[in-house]
């Protein structure tokens, strides 16, 4: 059974490949706010906090896939919704839904 302990160590990899799905630049007549992008993701990661020797036998796998919706606000900010699910696929791993609405950085 992998455990999760805190450490004053790090090793974490991540796989992520991002593909469009729809470019519609869609608007409601001529009001500065659209919507400008629908994109998503698969993801998979994979890492240990540790003390003292790093165990491959300690790794923590998770993945999942999001939705991303950017919106464009009078021109100038772009806002985006992200909706996902994640699962983490060691002992105790649990599946999560979210969701977060801001800007990208």
């Amino acid at each position: 059974m992998a455990e999760v302990t805190p450490g004053t160590q790090l090793q974490h990899a991540q796989l992520e490949y991002r593909f469009p799905l729809f470019d519609p630049s869609w608007g409601i007549y001529t009001l500065p706010y659209f919507i400008r992008r629908i994109y998503a993701d698969v993801f998979t990661d994979v890492g240990d906090a540790f003390d003292g020797e790093w165990k491959l036998s300690r790794l923590l796998v998770g993945s999942g896939a999001e939705l991303f919706t950017n919106f464009e606000l009078t021109y100038r900010v772009t806002v985006t919704l992200r909706i996902g699910v994640a699962r983490g696929w060691c002992d105790g791993g649990t599946t999560q839904v979210y969701a977060h609405l801001g800007t990208p950085f």
